[in-house]
């Protein structure tokens, strides 16, 4: 068995362990009591130099993160996936194993992304989000636009990093596509980079209604449909 397989092997036994409850967790104790533990309140219409970086890194034993609705982010809520969520994850991404490469792994993502905004959403109420309703729904903490499609994804993406589940992909950037003075409507996504290849692929979730899985495609394509290039992309 190749040395890379193996240790997917060891990272996804280690997993299940944990969800078992036959390792100790970080921060086991709040976690456990707490459950799914949740809040909403008004966030803020940030832009992306507010959180392309930092913002949606994991907190509290990489389980907690900050998920976004309402349209630019105006409505934040506070979701802490438990053990039982890890396990689920992490056999969703071992789906990956048989054939260790990043493309399954990249089928795998997208699978584990779908899964994460029905758990979140059924919880913060965003599991009736809609694909493309327009602006009538801003501010609507049940609905989302690309700007909070992209923030959630790259949280998402960042707890299975931060988890051991993602092997072949580095970080997670939000970025955006498109000027509305060249006829193009912007619209946001996340860029991951390959990390044997160094091809960057884009991974959008705005494409659908909650829970459907995200669209993944080279990042030259996806800026492509915007009418615009891809920037010097900073990993």
């Amino acid at each position: 068995m190749p040395m890379c397989i193996a240790f997917r092997h060891c990272t996804i036994i280690l997993a299940l362990a944990l969800a078992a409850g036959l390792l100790p967790a970080a921060n086991s104790t709040s976690a456990q009591a707490a459950g799914p533990a949740a809040e909403l309140w008004p966030g803020g219409s940030y832009g992306l130099s507010s959180y392309e970086n930092d913002n949606w890194v994991p907190l509290k034993g990489h389980r907690t993160i900050f998920h976004c609705s309402g349209y630019g982010c105006r409505k934040m809520g506070r979701f802490v996936f438990t053990d039982g969520d890890i396990f689920e994850l992490a056999l969703i991404m071992s789906l990956a194993l048989d054939d260790d490469t990043a493309a399954t792994e990249r089928s795998a993502m997208a699978q584990a992304v779908s899964w994460m905004e029905q758990r979140v959403g059924r919880v913060l109420g965003t599991n009736r989000d809609k694909a493309s309703i327009g602006f009538l729904a801003a501010g609507n903490a049940g609905q989302q636009d690309c700007v909070d499609e992209a923030r959630n994804t790259a949280a998402y993406l960042a707890v299975l990093q931060a988890n051991g589940l993602i092997r072949h992909h580095g970080k997670a950037q939000v970025v955006n596509r498109g000027n509305i003075f060249s006829g193009a409507m912007p619209h946001y996504g996340v860029v991951m980079r390959e990390t044997a290849s160094k091809r960057v692929w884009a991974v959008d979730s705005g494409v659908g209604a909650n829970g459907s899985l995200p669209r993944i495609e080279n990042a030259e394509r996806w800026y492509a449909r915007g009418g615009s290039r891809p920037p010097r992309f900073q990993f």
